[in-house]
Parts: C-alpha cells; structure tokens; sequence
C-alpha cells in the first residue's frame, strides 16, 4: 500500500558529504493495527535544513517526527477522493 511512499524517498538519494540534506527510508513495516513504522537515514544537513524550515524538537528523533507527521497529513490530504495514484 504504501510502496509509492518508499520510492519516493528512495529515488537516486545518496549520503553526501555533509553539505547537501540526506534522507532515505531503510525500513517500512506495516503493523497489525494500519500503522507504518518508518526507519530513516538521515545526516546532519537533513536536522539543519528541517531546523532552517521551522522544525523543532528537543532531539534530532523528535524534529524527525514532526516532519513525517507534517508530511502524512499532506499526503493524506492529498489522497482524500482519488487514491489511484498512491497503490
């Protein structure tokens, strides 16, 4: 169900040197209940550049989660009335 997320984050995304922001999902696990445990790669352009966009969170983990909550409600507003797109 939720491949189309995985690629997203996975298209031709390498680890740079440091300068430019780094994201790539290693894991995606759909549990029993619906929902998605995502595990990340991420370096520290990534934290500054969410940091630089209002970001916030008492750790690198907490500012991490806001992002992907920010970033599912877009999403699911987006999927709202035609989902064809997103199988």
């Amino acid at each position: 169900m939720f491949k189309w997320f995985k690629k997203f984050f996975s298209k031709k995304t390498k680890k740079s040197d440091g300068k430019e922001p780094y994201v790539k999902i290693t894991g995606l696990l759909e549990q029993s209940d619906g929902r998605i445990r995502l595990e990340l790669d991420w370096d520290d352009a990534f934290i500054r550049h969410l940091k630089t966009n209002g970001y916030t969170g008492v750790d690198d983990n907490a500012i991490i989660q806001r992002y992907i909550a920010e970033l599912t409600a877009m999403v699911t507003s987006e999927m709202q009335g035609d989902n064809s797109d997103y199988e």
